[in-house]
């Protein structure tokens, strides 16, 4: 793995065993930590925009949302958890790769949505790290649906 911030080689190795746990645990509560979501992020710079697409599942385990405009790492609304290969709320939806979502979520570029986290060499900014593709966009899901 190699860090697009020049992130120590520990810190990349720790954030991809993390990633790895977790998307190989068969449940959240095995994995120890969980997917990101908006809880961990603090000031969201810009406005919330609709976001609609197919969920989509890296080989990494990483979560994306493909829409017409592009792929959007996903960040989740609070109170989501990962199960395997699928992620989902109490009472809620299931999303597994190929469902359609949509919802409301702020787009932010990769150095936004570190800083709106806890910086390059916390949790937020290994996953991203870890899961978004150069250039990619992250969208932090304030609420999101099956669409």
């Amino acid at each position: 793995m190699t860090c697009r911030n020049g992130c120590p080689p520990a810190l990349a190795l720790a954030a991809l065993i993390l990633l790895a746990s977790t998307a190989c645990a068969s449940s959240s509560s095995e994995a120890g930590l969980d997917i990101p979501t908006v809880n961990l992020l603090t000031l969201l710079p810009g406005s919330t925009v609709q976001l609609a697409g197919t969920v989509t599942i890296a080989e990494n385990g990483c979560f994306h949302l493909s829409t017409k405009s592009g792929r959007y790492f996903v960040i989740w609304p609070e109170g989501f958890e990962q199960d395997g290969d699928q992620v989902s709320i109490p009472s809620g939806p299931v999303f597994s790769a190929g469902d359609a979502a949509i919802g409301s979520a702020r787009v932010l570029d990769v150095s936004a949505a570190v800083a709106a986290g806890d910086g390059p060499e916390g949790y937020i900014g290994a996953v991203i790290d870890f899961c978004a593709g150069e250039g990619e966009p992250v969208a932090a899901f304030s609420e999101i649906a099956a669409g």
